[in-house]
Order: structure tokens, then C-alpha cells, then sequence
């Protein structure tokens, strides 16, 4: 049996970290490394208390395809370390950037239960630190004699930045409509004393205002889905969907 290759020294290898998420006392933070393997990362000073140390790998393997022509191998693989089913979210994120390296996202536990939305944190700082080298790795384009274009690599990092802002808009777009959605459900319980101050001819008047916004609503909705039919993108964080302001409640 080979003995094992000695795991590279951290302080020769470029690292890149992310911001770091706070919720509910929980606070979680990537870092992301070209070369080195998941222990060096796991074993940096900066991660021994966190809570879990979640890692996953995407690195060239030794092995040889037995064509020329082919592609490059890749050894994958994930660590949980106690957080099920996080590392494997991790590894899927590398295969689906096609980002060669190894990221590792810290947790520490604030003693409130997060649910499924720590998987979204999860993903979301691991984006920002692989995001963050394809920043590192891009300098101003270089353009090759034979295509014109930069270095594979180069594309392969700047194709795993925009993948990854994407992915952070649209989950941007979610939080926003939660949020949207938890403003409104709070302004209709506060609407029943409002209303009830109203006198029956504003009442009416506001009556009429909402049928006219559902209305609008539905074409809208009616229009967007004519839209998807025919595969025409549009942006889904569009403000184009207005809804009448009710006006701001008195002070108590």
C-alpha cells in the first residue's frame, strides 16, 4: 500500500472566503481553495469552532482515460460532518459550476433549529467564495491567436461566476417575495380597525381600487404565461406588479 501524500501547506495555496450569513444565531462563511484538499481546509484555526465543517471536492484525478481525446477525469466526493445531506449539495454545486477545487462552509450553531434554509446559506456562501476566485483568476482578457477568445480556464471561471450570480438573484427573488408576502399578511391584520373607522363611501371607494388591482393582476398573470408559452425570457425581479397602496394606518 502507497503512503499518503502529505496534504499541501495552506500558506503557499490561494484561499477565497466568503461573506459570512448570520441567522438566528447561526453564523456560516466558505472558503474555497483551487488545489488544496478538504483536511487542510477543515483544519484551518479560522474553522476549529464551527459547529460543522461542511466540504466537498471536485480536483483532477491521477487516473488516465484510455483515449487521448478525452476528457479529464475528476475525484469527487463530500463530508457532512454532521450536517446530513449538506455535502452532497456542495458536490453537486461544483459538478453543475464545472469549477475545479475544494470548498468548505463553516457553521456555527446558534441553538436555533433553521430548517431546510440552512441548505440555501449553505450553497449561497460556497457561491460567493468560488465567485470570488473566478474574480481573483480574471484579470483583463487575454485573447488567444487561434479563437480569439481567453483561456479555457479563464471561460470555465467566468461561466462559474455568472452561474452563481444568477443563482444568487433568483434566491434574492424568493427571500424577496417571502418577505413581500409576510408584509402583506401583516398590514391585513392591522387592516380590520382601519377599515372600520372608514366611512361607508371611502369604503366602497377602496372596494372598487382592489377589484380594479385584481383585475389588473390576472391580465398580467394572463400575459406572462402567453410569454412562457412562446419561451421568451423575462426578469423575473421586474417591480411591474403594483398593487394599490392602502394608506398608512394613524398612530395609536
Amino acid at each position: 500500500m502507497s503512503a499518503k501524500r502529505p496534504l499541501p501547506d495552506a500558506s503557499d495555496s490561494p484561499i477565497f472566503r466568503s461573506e459570512h450569513i448570520d441567522d438566528r444565531k447561526s453564523t456560516f462563511i466558505a472558503l474555497f481553495s483551487p488545489t488544496l484538499r478538504a483536511p487542510a481546509l477543515q483544519a484551518l484555526p479560522e474553522l476549529r469552532s464551527a459547529s460543522h465543517r461542511i466540504a466537498a471536492w471536485r480536483l483532477p484525478s491521477s487516473q488516465k482515460t484510455l483515449t487521448p481525446q478525452s476528457s479529464t477525469l475528476y475525484s469527487l466526493g463530500h463530508d457532512d460532518d454532521g450536517e446530513q445531506w449538506a455535502g452532497s449539495k456542495l458536490e453537486k454545486l461544483l459538478v453543475d459550476l464545472k469549477v475545479e477545487g475544494t470548498v468548505v462552509v463553516g457553521r456555527w450553531y446558534g441553538g436555533i433549529n433553521l430548517g431546510p434554509v440552512r441548505f440555501t446559506h449553505i450553497e449561497n456562501c460556497a457561491r460567493d467564495a468560488i465567485k470570488q476566485a473566478a474574480g481573483y483568476h480574471t484579470p483583463p482578457l487575454t485573447k488567444c491567436p487561434r479563437t480569439g477568445d481567453g483561456s479555457p480556464q479563464q471561460g470555465v471561471l467566468e461561466q462559474a461566476a455568472k452561474a452563481a450570480l444568477v443563482s444568487e438573484l433568483l434566491e434574492r427573488n424568493r427571500s424577496i417575495s417571502v418577505l413581500r408576502d409576510l408584509v402583506n399578511q401583516k398590514r391585513a391584520a392591522q387592516s380590520l380597525p382601519y377599515f372600520e373607522a372608514l366611512p361607508l363611501a371611502r369604503l366602497r371607494a377602496l372596494e372598487r381600487a382592489k377589484d380594479a388591482t385584481t383585475a389588473f393582476l390576472l391580465k398580467e398573470i394572463d400575459k406572462l404565461e402567453k410569454l412562457d408559452a412562446k419561451n421568451v425570457i423575462q426578469d423575473p425581479s421586474a417591480e411591474h406588479l403594483k398593487s394599490d397602496e392602502q394608506p398608512s394606518l394613524p398612530d395609536p
